[in-house]
């Protein structure tokens, strides 16, 4: 095609649209000339056609003007849509395939398969971008949505695979989505308008949520496939840090933190989301352990005793101690038991001199029993009666 053929095209376009512009407007008068304006042109077509064999290059009918290759193949038209009288060119490849319409507001691209690739131009709300697959299938889009401007992904079945705009409240927010369309993931700002990433399992039920709670602080949670909480890692109103752990009916069964006075500890809980056991810091910064029956009775504790020595202590079901293995004042090991009513009833251990000793005590408390070493470092035996009073000794001594 000769480049004057061309730009005799472009003129005649230009004269055309120019014209009917002119014309609507009650500038010139159809049908009638204007001799300031232009000659009388009354035609029902122009056709522009070549010198070499009298092919027709550009043609201008009605309302349309078209441009040919030297196949007479349409290569560029230019029309005036009668449904809505708006302009509008189109392009086509060498063989006469649609490959990309501009006019009316949008510009519509389209591919080897005369699918709609891209596609510019307005929504019922605002600007919009799609970029389509060779199907003719949207992949992404960018515009304006109901609340503000968003950006949309979408997979080769159609799924929406991610969301990035604006949501009902005006924050902004990333969503993605699972090849079936089902909600993964959620980063953005909350209800509450704080950061938050909440996360989604394949039936878009939430799994776990990293962000800021309603006092301003960070924390994690997690969740089991029905949606009940199952862990939560944050910080505490008084600004330490705590992990608790829940069973499937959401009742707690752990508590590893900080406590008052900045203390560091450990509970567990029953299935009925009772203490069961305390692991951490005491009255004056002494460890410790204690565990605890299902009627919240202590039942044993291990652990520094107040005097700084380790000790352990076990209770009964109903909370009363009944035995204690610890250190003396003086460096000595022993153990004691206790009947239930609290009366010490055996003793076990270092004695004041150093020596083994093995004291018995009856139901009251009072001691009627003793083995062990005496004064001298001698063995001896001693048995009283019911009120302590001595019944009958021996010594080892000979």
């Amino acid at each position: 095609m000769e480049i004057k053929s061309i730009i005799i095209g472009i003129l005649l376009t230009t004269v055309f649209f120019l014209s009917r512009e002119l014309i609507s407007n009650n500038q010139i008068p159809e049908g009638m000339s204007n001799s300031n304006k232009f000659g009388d042109i009354v035609v029902n077509s122009i056709t522009v056609v070549d010198t070499s064999g009298g092919l027709g290059l550009t043609k201008i009918e009605n309302d349309n003007i078209s441009i040919f290759n030297s196949n007479s193949i349409k290569v560029i038209s230019a029309e005036c849509k009668k449904w809505s009288r708006d302009g509008a060119f189109s392009a086509y490849d060498s063989i006469g395939g649609v490959k990309g319409v501009f006019g009316g507001g949008y510009l519509s691209i389209t591919n080897e398969f005369e699918n709609e690739s891209i596609y510019i131009g307005n929504s019922k709300i605002g600007g919009l971008l799609t970029i389509n697959n060779s199907d003719g299938i949207p992949t992404s889009l960018f515009g304006i949505g109901e609340h503000g401007g968003v950006l949309e992904t979408y997979n080769q079945d159609g799924n929406q695979t991610s969301y990035l705009g604006t949501d009902t409240q005006g924050h902004g927010g990333l969503r993605t989505y699972n090849s079936d369309g089902v909600l993964t993931s959620y980063l953005g700002t909350d209800e509450e308008s704080s950061g938050g990433l909440t996360t989604y399992n394949s039936n878009g039920v939430e799994s776990s949520f990293l962000g800021t709670s309603e006092n301003d602080v960070g924390f994690l949670s997690t969740y089991n496939s029905n949606g009940v909480e199952s862990s939560y890692l944050g910080t505490g109103e008084g600004g330490s840090g705590f992990l608790s752990t829940y069973n499937s009916d959401g009742k707690i069964t752990s508590y590893l933190g900080t406590g008052e006075g900045g203390i560091g500890f450990l509970k567990t809980y029953n299935l009925d989301g009772s203490q069961t056991s305390y692991l951490g810091t005491g009255i004056g910064g002494i460890g410790f352990l204690e565990t605890y029956n299902s009627d919240h009775n202590k039942t044993s504790y291990l652990g520094t005793t107040i005097d700084g020595n380790g000790g352990l202590i076990s209770y009964d079901s109903e909370g009363v101690k009944v035995s204690y293995i610890g250190t003396l004042e003086g460096g000595g090991g022993y153990l004691e038991t206790y009947n239930p009513i609290g009366n010490q009833t055996s003793y076990l251990g270092t004695g004041k001199e150093g020596g083994g000793v093995l004291s018995t005590f009856n139901s009251h408390g009072i001691l009627i029993g003793y083995f062990g070493c005496n004064i001298d470092e001698d063995g001896m035996i001693l048995i009283n009666d019911r009120y302590g009073d001595p019944g009958w000794s021996a010594s080892g001594k000979k």
